[in-house]
């Protein structure tokens, strides 16, 4: 990225507006292949949007869209290897030279988008060699149920989506005022968040029980399954006290773990998707205005 980053400085003659254009276009590409992945696998316009949206309005992704740094390029390279997957599924081919630019990327960006990169092609292989459908029941039945529910509920299922209060009278001076700060304290949701956030993991326990009995799925869920438990995994030892600044690396992967197409299909779904959307960005707008006004 650097010759396009430095390209864009000469250009606008402004190093840091080089940087806020690059960083928004990445974030904005992640976006738009999200759109990608979930019209190729729902084959719904509307519903696909939907989808886009609550991604687009996670809390996750306002920041590390906004702000210049490399993790609105680690969000895109671990949905190509989504999408990689998926397609190879849908063609029941493996495309080997595709999947070495897919390791490329995610391993120019990251150890731990390598990672994932690595458990989408290793379960695609699975999936074309044997029953998949025995696959999944391996990938969510490991041990320590009650460390990992505690840390998809407080990381992977609540601040990565829906922010917290930022506490702004409450930093402690050896912080500073890195945005990052705001979103190290213990969870406290004003009204606006508790209901986006209720409405967030309704959707999403129900999405998951009925993601668990779909079959068809089978192969990219253990995918989704396999990339959260390893981000979970690497994160009870490293990076523990900043978890915000690595969502990048688990946002979309527990959105596809949490999502069902069949679910696409009913009204009540649909609308509800539609008021998470409206809840979720205002109250993630609100907090990241609060956050900007200090």
């Amino acid at each position: 990225m650097v010759p396009f980053g430095f390209l864009l400085r000469v250009l606008t003659a402004s190093q840091e507006l080089a940087a806020v254009l690059l960083n928004s276009f990445f974030g904005a590409t992640g976006v738009a292949l999200v759109f990608l992945f979930f019209k190729n696998l729902t084959q719904k316009y509307f519903e696909s949007l939907l989808l886009v949206g609550v991604f687009g309005m996670s809390i996750s992704q306002l920041v590390f869209g906004s702000i210049p740094e490399t993790y609105a390029l680690t969000t895109c390279s671990i949905i190509a290897s989504y999408i990689l997957l998926l397609f190879c599924l849908q063609q029941q081919r493996v495309y080997s030279a595709c999947w070495l630019a897919a390791r490329l990327f995610s391993f120019g960006v990251t150890i731990t988008n390598f990672a994932q990169t690595v458990i989408c092609s290793v379960v695609l292989l699975f999936a074309l060699v044997t029953d998949s459908s025995q696959f999944i029941t391996v990938d969510l039945s490991l041990s320590q149920p009650w460390l990992l529910f505690s840390k998809l509920f407080k990381h992977f299922l609540g601040v990565s989506f829906v922010s917290p209060a930022p506490f702004i009278n409450r930093i402690a001076p050896e912080t500073g005022r890195s945005i990052l700060s705001f979103f190290a304290q213990p969870l406290d949701y004003k009204l606006l968040g508790w209901a986006a956030l209720t409405l967030w993991l309704v959707l999403s326990i129900l999405g998951l029980l009925r993601s668990l009995q779909a079959n068809c799925r089978s192969a990219l869920l253990s995918a989704a399954a396999l990339a959260v438990l390893f981000n979970m995994s690497l994160h009870t030892v490293f990076g523990t006290e900043e978890l915000f600044l690595y969502t990048c690396n688990f946002t979309f992967p527990v959105l596809l773990l949490v999502v069902n197409p069949s679910l696409l299909k009913r009204g009540y779904f649909t609308w509800s998707l539609t008021l998470l959307i409206v809840l979720m960005g205002s109250n993630n707008l609100i907090v990241l205005g609060q956050i900007a006004a200090t």
